[in-house]
């Protein structure tokens, strides 16, 4: 086992013994000032190519919703579904259900074309900031852009609700997610991951064979048994 720290302060960094802590510099987050309003974000800020993916999004003419547990069973076959395509594990529905039990402002945002669900996310709400810590596509309906159609609606349900800041969450960097993140015209943070160690111990490498090997498999497995044994894999995944 190992103590890891997770900075977001350079500063602290400085204080620590590189003798003692390994420092991994591999993830970055990005935030959107959303306080300029919807009218200078557009015009002003968000990049015309991804204005323009927003605009093909919305020629066909998706229906977003917004709401708590009347829109759980399409937001969890959304994410159960992406993230398997990804290789990753899933919670379970019920790790979801609890969240909204516990924060009362949590909210569902799912996107429907032709009455389908195809793109969802959490979303909840801290001090000033909108974070969407869990969201996903259907890969079917990428090319329809509705992934941006998604972004643009939180954007715009984080501005109603009085927030500043739309923290889109970390991504490795150069990793596509990171690309897509900054298209939207945000701030790069870098984070910093701060490892004490024991002698002989080293940080965990997320590009390592065995994690490859174990992320092609897990994405073969069928989706109605991802959602009744995901979760028992998920709590071991940083």
């Amino acid at each position: 086992a190992y103590l890891l720290l997770k900075i977001c302060q350079p500063d602290l960094i400085t204080g620590l013994d590189e003798n003692q802590f390994h420092i991994e510099h591999g993830f970055v987050k990005y935030t959107l000032d959303i306080s300029v309003g919807e009218d200078k974000l557009w015009k002003k800020i968000i990049p015309g190519k991804t204005r323009n993916q927003i605009k093909k999004g919305l020629s066909s003419n998706p229906i977003v919703r917004f709401g708590r547990e009347e829109l759980l069973d399409d937001f969890y076959n959304i994410i159960a579904i992406t993230q398997t395509d990804l290789g990753t594990p899933v919670h379970s529905i019920k790790f979801f259900r609890n969240i909204l039990a516990s924060h009362t402002d949590a909210r569902l945002a799912v996107v429907y074309l032709d009455g389908v669900a195809v793109s969802s996310a959490l979303i909840v709400f801290v001090d000033n900031t909108i974070f969407h810590p869990y969201a996903g596509t259907l890969n079917e309906f990428k090319h329809t852009c509705v992934n941006n159609v998604l972004y643009w609606e939180i954007i715009k349900f984080g501005i109603q609700n009085g927030c500043e800041i739309f923290d889109m969450g970390r991504s490795q960097k150069g990793s596509g997610a990171a690309r897509y993140k900054k298209s939207w015209g945000g701030n790069e943070i870098q984070l910093y991951y701060a490892y004490c160690l024991k002698e002989g111990q080293s940080p965990p490498k997320y590009d390592a064979k065995m994690i490859h090997y174990l992320t092609l498999t897990w994405k073969h497995i069928p989706v109605i048994l991802v959602k009744n044994f995901g979760h028992l894999f998920a709590r071991f995944i940083i």
